[in-house]
């Protein structure tokens, strides 16, 4: 029985054994089920030395954050742990990241996604890695890469609208995460100049801020040292409006018919509401500039002083909330004492500039031309007889006209189509003052034939911009028949740039007093350079979103301040007591609108 036991114990250890052989993980599983807690996998952290019971703290503490983290339908904010923040941001971002990993080889940028699992991987360690530096990487690396990859035309279209798709999916979760850790957003923000866009620290927790993310108005929130972000202390979003600045016939008129006439749109968006001001409206005696004395000598001596009215007007719109600036015109408007027969009741463009963030983006074309003929409209019924527009692109050399930094994504028109959009506008114009019974006509050149005199024709067709100051100083001391004669040739040849407005039934009248704007004098708006170096001085700039709303709250803000400062000039004190600037003219020409 004992030989018959033995055998039978025999013959079980060796199907073990074969067993053991052919499912080995099956056996180790069994093996692992039967032994007890207290085996050797499984020691207890008294049985372990004291570098191997810190390795394991580290990392069940590393496996505990990642197990919170990915259970939470948000990211925790943790205030003091910049350890524990920068490894919130790397694990939100690795899934969208490792969800594009195969895109993102296609863009030549799966690297950063390498980069941010090292950093992952080496986070215990790296005591000095705090989240702005993950967003930095993440804003410099990524994102700037796929903007180039986003702009290289040799790439397929749908190869760059894939890598645009994932950068705004990057951007938005960039920014949301840096929010939920108590910073203003996840994005590297450079200025013009190459600058880092400034920042301000809050008082309270230390946090940097950039300023334009901040809002922060030095005007109204005094001290960068009293700054208090808004994590530290909630407060409600700061409106700085337009409709604040003072009203005037003209932006009157101009600002209703623009909202009437967005009323008319075919649209399903409902476009906020827009307001037009004139920031300065200041009285010239039209003195060339020593510049231009020494550039033209015969044409100073020969042309006297002609006084006339400098107006820029700012329109805006109301955007989530926020009013920004979207549409400039600058104006010299001839009438009133002093302006000789020749010139009275002119009206002159100087400068036309815009930004792409008016709404709906689709209609923008019309709404600004339709900004242009309200100006012009209001102009025939106040008595004027005639305007004329210089047309020309903005060059290198002079790309900004009345905005600091035009996005990157607006592309200017061309001489061809700057005149195209200027000559629809003119003849849409006409044809409607024409169906309301009032004579208005165009051209395209200059008649010189009613001019009796070299002088006069001089007055009348100088304009500091464009070709004809250089085409009169060379021509000057020809007879007055020969001279006509060779205006109208190069009028003709230089028919795609130049508008001669006519309102027929004004001829002979003279401008209604009654209905001009009251004099505004403004420091920030005194000439067309003192308004663009309050943006250059400042970084105000025009070219994303956000800073458009920021200069936009600034140049507001500014304006305002300074007329709290001094009183309005009234409309019915003398030109010499009240609006009369004796500062140099300041013409030059249109910029390319949409």
């Amino acid at each position: 029985m004992a030989l018959l036991r033995s055998a039978v114990n025999k013959k079980a250890t060796e199907d073990a054994s074969t067993s053991q052989d052919r499912y080995p993980f099956r056996h180790k599983a069994q093996k692992r089920r039967s032994e007890p807690a207290s085996s050797s996998h499984m020691k207890r952290d008294d049985s372990l030395s004291p570098s191997e019971r810190k390795k394991r703290k580290v990392v069940t503490e590393k496996r505990k954050s990642l197990s919170d983290i990915t259970n939470k339908p948000q990211i925790e904010k943790k205030r003091g742990n910049p350890k524990g923040d920068t490894l919130n941001v790397v694990t939100a971002f690795r899934p969208l990241l490792q969800y594009s990993r195969n895109q993102l080889k296609q863009l030549k940028v799966d690297q950063i996604l390498v980069e941010l699992l090292k950093l992952e991987a080496t986070l215990e360690s790296s005591e000095h890695v705090q989240p702005p530096k993950v967003f930095k990487m993440l804003s410099d690396g990524l994102i700037s890469k796929i903007r180039l990859f986003e702009t290289d035309k040799e790439i397929q279209k749908k190869k760059r609208d894939m890598a645009k798709m994932i950068r705004l999916q990057i951007v938005t979760k960039l920014d949301a995460t840096a929010n939920s850790l108590g910073y203003c957003c996840g994005s590297h923000h450079v200025l013009d100049s190459d600058e880092e866009e400034p920042k301000i620290r809050c008082k309270q927790c230390r946090k940097r801020s950039h300023v334009v993310c901040a809002q922060w108005n030095p005007i109204h929130d005094g001290s960068a040292s009293e700054f208090i972000c808004k994590n530290c202390k909630p407060r409600p979003k700061r409106v700085v409006s337009m409709t604040k600045l003072q009203t005037t016939p003209s932006s009157d008129f101009i600002e209703t018919g623009i909202n009437e006439f967005m009323g008319t749109l075919d649209s399903l968006e409902t476009p906020g509401r827009i307001s037009c001001r004139i920031v300065a409206c200041i009285r010239r005696n039209g003195r060339m500039s020593d510049e231009n004395k020494k550039q033209y000598p015969g044409l100073s001596r020969l042309m006297d002083d002609i006084p006339h009215t400098y107006k820029l007007y700012a329109i805006t719109q109301q955007i989530e909330g926020q009013d920004v600036l979207v549409y400039m015109l600058a104006v010299n408007e001839y009438s009133g004492k002093g302006v000789p027969a020749h010139k009275q009741g002119l009206v002159s463009i100087l400068f036309l500039d815009t930004v792409k963030y008016l709404q709906p983006y689709k209609f923008s074309r019309k709404i600004n031309q339709k900004f242009l003929q309200l100006y012009l409209q209001n102009a025939q019924q106040r008595g004027f007889q005639k305007a004329r527009i210089y047309a020309r692109p903005p060059t290198s050399s002079d790309p900004d006209f009345l905005f600091h930094c035009h996005p990157e994504f607006k592309k200017n028109l061309t001489q061809q189509g700057l005149f195209a959009w200027y000559r629809q506008a003119v003849r849409t114009l006409t044809q409607e003052l024409n169906s309301a019974g009032i004579q208005a006509t165009f051209k395209n050149s200059f008649d010189p034939s009613h001019c009796k005199t070299v002088k006069n024709l001089c007055e009348e067709l100088y304009l500091e911009e464009g070709f004809w100051p250089n085409f009169l100083e060379r021509n000057l001391g020809k007879p007055l028949t020969t001279l006509k004669k060779l205006i109208k040739e190069e009028s003709e040849d230089r028919d795609n740039c130049q508008f001669y407005i006519y309102f027929d039934d004004n001829k002979g009248k003279t401008v209604d007093a009654r209905q001009e704007d009251p004099f505004i004098h403004s420091e920030i708006g005194y000439t067309r350079d003192a308004w663009m170096d309050a943006q250059i001085e400042n970084d105000w700039q025009f070219d994303s979103a956000r800073r458009a709303t920021y200069s936009t709250m600034m140049l507001i803000s500014s304006i305002e301040d300074e007329r709290k400062k001094q009183s309005v000039k009234n409309k019915d004190d003398s030109m010499n007591d009240s609006g009369i600037d004796m500062e140099n003219d300041e013409n030059a020409a249109p910029s390319s609108p949409n």
